[in-house]
């Protein structure tokens, strides 16, 4: 296969190494914020919004998550409440 050059002084052949040595530093640090614990934001039956630690399963018909995905802090999750349980 061809090397080539976009005449910026390196090959493509050089640079998968270069961006994985590079890459693999934050791909490890972004593991661990969201290994641990989150905060999700559930409207329960009652239309009431509260925060909690663990998430709901796809299998609960009585809750319902709302919000991000995952909050990283509690006050961050208890922010946003205000926001999407109007």
């Amino acid at each position: 296969m061809p090397q080539t050059n976009f005449g910026v002084g390196f090959s493509m052949k050089g640079l998968a190494p270069w961006l994985t040595l590079k890459l693999k530093p934050l791909r490890a640090g972004a593991a661990p914020a969201f290994a641990g614990k989150g905060f999700y934001i559930v409207r329960g039956p009652d239309k009431k919004c509260t925060v909690v630690e663990t998430a709901p399963m796809a299998t609960e018909t009585t809750v319902t998550k709302v919000g991000k995905d995952v909050y990283v802090t509690r006050e961050e999750a208890e922010a946003d409440v205000a926001v999407v349980c109007k």
